[in-house]
């Protein structure tokens, strides 16, 4: 395959684009980690093609999804309470 080629390019291209900053905070965490898409396809049993149009912000997955995903990093999901602003 020709590095220069579209196919290549998207290959390379590990940029987040996804507008959700918990999904963000897991694709942050795997890059870390020097984990691939198919890695956490495979322990969230989603197509690897899927976590790569979450990643690139064509798909925006539902909470399950993101939950599994950030399971399988060893990560739970919360809520945490916005502060008051002072007035």
């Amino acid at each position: 395959m020709d590095a220069a080629s579209p196919k290549a390019r998207r290959v390379r291209d590990r940029t987040i684009r996804t507008a959700s900053p918990i999904l963000r905070a897991v694709f942050m965490e795997m890059d870390a980690r020097g984990m691939a898409d198919r890695e956490i396809a495979e322990k969230v049993n989603k197509n690897p093609k899927r976590i790569s149009e979450y990643r690139c912000g064509k798909v925006e997955p539902g909470v399950m999804s993101v939950e599994h995903m950030a399971g399988a990093l060893g990560f739970r999901l919360g809520l945490i309470p916005i502060e008051a602003e002072d007035g």
